[in-house]
């Protein structure tokens, strides 16, 4: 396989490499060789030499051009194969099937997808949770603009997690690695906003002390992004308040709810979530059995107090602007004029100035750039020429 990029004309007819191309897809699924050796030839079907850019270096993936859907499909997907070797054909297939854009082969893969989901609902491994784990996140990395697909599989996901509380790790570190590797995709955004909506909905009598640990590791994630918090506020003091567990002296309990208190904290909207959070942490700064518990709330608290009365203190400076502005997304030019002067001493040639141009250079981002500016016929024992600069600020 190293002829062809040895030598600039292909030693291999079509016929040839066809043979090696189907050669390469029996072997890597042998039953009668190891997972290394299935993993290296499919490797070699990666890095397949035929019709390569000279360009192309050793290390980078490319589909052979004969590797048609149908030749790949030869390549069987098995939810019993191991780990590595499900998730290089899940790669392997992805990948033909991206490139060819066939509706049935996509089919075909999240069918696949659904019924590994279906094995980890029955209840499985922790090895094999971990490979649909990457099943799902390489689904999405090739099939993410595909939105029936993705919905459907965020509201499966959530779904699964509210039977099974104890994925909450997966499924953080699968909306982690999403957001990642596709920061213009919004499918960790709907995947963060259906677990909140159906951890907030949950009937509390049924869930047990471990659940609750779990939610609030979800809650916390939640927290990191721009979604709303007014439900998992309110869901905080409804376990809070009347449940023994906001009194109870569970140290990992109580530092999940500071922990999802710190990270509100630092949200974009906190000023509308300033009340039911002080309530929160007060409560657990009064009533929590734990003293460490109480120290750290109260420090939450006092944080949020300071930031309460900055939010007041902008707020009062933003009403003052309002009444000098009439709006307060009014920002009005400043101008001023300057006069350009000869100075008592200095040189006779410069007594006649035919043009001045003036540039400016921006210290701050306060204002907008300025544009420069002619001045003619600067004379001296003339009337001093008048420069009138008009200042666009940014912000108030």
């Amino acid at each position: 396989m190293s002829l062809p990029c040895a030598f600039t004309d292909s030693p291999f007819c079509t016929a040839d490499e066809t043979y090696l191309l189907k050669r390469l897809l029996v072997l890597s699924q042998h039953p009668f060789l190891s997972i290394p050796e299935k993993l290296f030839y499919m490797d070699g079907i990666l890095h397949f030499p035929e019709n390569r850019p000279i360009s192309c270096s050793d290390s980078d993936e490319a589909l052979p051009v004969l590797l048609s859907p149908q030749l790949a499909s030869t390549l069987l997907l098995a939810v019993f194969n191991d780990s590595a070797t499900l998730l290089a054909q899940l790669h392997l297939q992805s990948l033909v099937f991206l490139e060819e854009g066939e509706e049935r082969g996509l089919f075909y893969l999240y069918d696949h997808l659904t019924s590994m989901l279906n094995i980890v609902e029955s209840g499985s491994s922790r090895e094999i949770v971990v490979t649909f784990s990457g099943a799902a996140f390489l689904f999405l990395l090739y099939f993410s603009q595909v939105h029936s697909y993705r919905w459907d599989l965020s509201e499966q996901l959530c779904q699964l997690y509210l039977q099974h509380t104890w994925l909450a790790p997966h499924l953080i570190n699968l909306s982690n690695q999403t957001q990642e590797q596709l920061p213009e995709c919004t499918w960790a955004l709907g995947l963060q906003r259906g677990s909140q909506k159906g951890i907030t909905k949950a009937p509390l009598g049924q869930l047990s002390l471990q659940d609750f640990s779990w939610h609030l590791k979800v809650l916390t994630c939640v927290a990191e992004g721009g979604i709303c918090q007014r439900c998992s506020q309110g869901f905080l003091s409804s376990v809070i308040t009347p449940s023994p567990l906001g009194v109870g002296g569970d140290w990992r309990l109580g530092n999940s709810f500071l922990g999802v208190c710190r990270r509100v904290l630092f949200h974009p909207t906190l000023d509308d979530l300033l009340l039911p959070l002080a309530d929160i942490l007060q409560h657990l700064a009064c009533c929590y059995g734990d003293t460490d518990i109480q120290d750290h709330a109260r420090l939450y608290d006092t944080l949020l107090t300071e930031v309460s009365q900055k939010l007041q203190i902008m707020d009062s400076r933003l009403w003052r602007l309002t009444a000098l502005f009439g709006e307060p997304g009014l920002m009005p030019d400043v101008t001023l004029q300057y006069q350009l002067v000869h100075m008592q001493d200095q040189d006779p040639r410069f007594e006649q100035l035919f043009n001045i141009r003036l540039h400016f250079v921006l210290t701050d981002d306060y204002y907008e750039q300025l544009q420069d500016i002619n001045v003619p016929c600067v004379f001296k024992g003339r009337p001093p020429a008048v420069v009138q600069l008009r200042l666009k600020p940014r912000q108030p």
